[in-house]
């Protein structure tokens, strides 16, 4: 799971999009929240695949992105 952070602003849905879209990453869900109209949000992004340290990189480079990790959860077998 992609978790980002960023500014509220119009068109980081899209720099998202485009930059998953270039790189052959597909978006499965993706879900969306803000803390008031212009101030901060986040992004959370279930991927069909695993991010490495340079799009990480690259997706902080990104205007209005203010941080973008990428979450492991291993789910345990009982």
């Amino acid at each position: 799971m992609l978790y980002i952070t960023n500014q509220n602003q119009p068109g980081v849905i899209v720099s998202i999009g485009k930059f998953t879209a270039e790189e052959g990453i597909n978006i499965a869900n993706m879900h969306l929240g803000r803390r008031e109209g212009r101030g901060d949000a986040i992004s959370l992004l279930e991927l069909d695949t695993t991010l490495c340290s340079d799009d990480l990189s690259a997706l902080r480079e990104i205007e209005y992105i203010c941080d973008a990790h990428y979450l492991n959860f291993n789910m345990l077998s009982l």
